[in-house]
């Protein structure tokens, strides 16, 4: 059960750029970051990542996305702030069959 505490897991990173990023386990209060962060991608992006283009990411699929079991399901955030404001700049997950 070691994903378990995977969920209280944060861990502060220097980029190459000299700015610091948090890699941290996704929340639920995530979500209008999430859907920040999914409005930026390109169009090549979204079908890399989801095998179709989608034009906008509804709620109930955002909910689903940062609602994670941390037994079945692991997902971390890249999380930045600049201004005082948050931002994803990546995610990372990992399921279980």
């Amino acid at each position: 059960m070691k994903w378990i505490r995977a969920s209280q897991r944060r861990r502060a990173w220097k980029l190459k750029n000299g700015k610091s990023v948090l890699v941290r386990p996704i929340r639920l209060e995530d979500e209008p970051l999430m859907l920040e962060l999914f409005r930026s991608f390109s169009s090549d992006t979204v079908r890399y990542r989801f095998f179709h283009i989608i034009r906008d990411m509804p709620h109930e699929e955002l909910v689903r996305y940062c609602s994670i079991d941390f037994v079945s399901e692991l997902a971390f955030v890249a999380e930045i702030e600049e201004r005082e404001r948050k931002q994803l700049i990546g995610v990372v997950r990992l399921c279980l069959d």
